[in-house]
């Protein structure tokens, strides 16, 4: 999932997706400046949220990766 993640943060023009993990949580990626994949593909070293939080995320517990849907 690492690897769908760098592809979306680099996408030109970027589009916002949503990481979904297996406890339920959701986040949206709104800028790629707002996630960081680390150079070992067992992390997303960092997700930031509107609300200035930081996540740090394992690669074994995100069980999707979703565009978001724009009108």
């Amino acid at each position: 999932m690492t690897d769908v993640i760098r592809e979306l943060l680099h996408r030109v023009p970027f589009q916002p997706f949503t990481v979904r993990l297996n406890n339920g949580a959701n986040y949206l990626v709104a800028t790629p400046d707002h996630a960081a994949v680390g150079p070992s593909r067992m992390h997303v070293a960092v997700i930031w949220t509107g609300d200035n939080r930081q996540h740090t995320v394992s690669a074994r517990n995100i069980t999707s990766v979703e565009e978001a849907v724009t009108p």
